[in-house]
């Protein structure tokens, strides 16, 4: 079993895979631009034997664009940023973002679990 990082320091390497679900549904018919979100990592993260960011951690992203739904039919559209994580010793580690197969998308809202890397 991993250990988990107390004062051992540890570099958690850019491209490292972080796998978060979004907490609650984000919808186009209320959300605005500059909005956060949860998320929460959905599996523990362990470099060199040492788990890094804990199953369940939290983070926040933000909501970067906001198109909504219209009557004629036109799809509402969100844009969002998964800016941070939050490591087992307290530190942010900023994430980029690579959305995979598994994020159900509806008209106007989102939600689910998304791949992101560790910058």
């Amino acid at each position: 079993m991993p250990a988990t990082v107390d004062s051992h320091s540890t570099v958690v390497p850019g491209g490292t895979q972080v796998v978060v679900s979004v907490l609650n549904t984000v919808s186009s018919n209320n959300a605005s631009a500059d909005d956060t979100f949860a998320f929460q990592a959905t599996q523990d993260v362990v470099i060199n034997g040492y788990v890094v960011i804990k199953k369940g951690a939290p983070g926040q992203g933000t909501i970067t664009a906001v198109d909504g739904a219209a009557s004629n039919g036109h799809a509402g559209k969100l844009a969002m940023r998964f800016d941070y994580v939050m490591s087992t010793d307290g530190l942010k580690i900023p994430l980029t973002v690579y959305v995979d197969h598994n994020v159900h998308v509806a008209a106007t809202e989102a939600s689910g679990t998304v791949a992101g890397y560790a910058r």
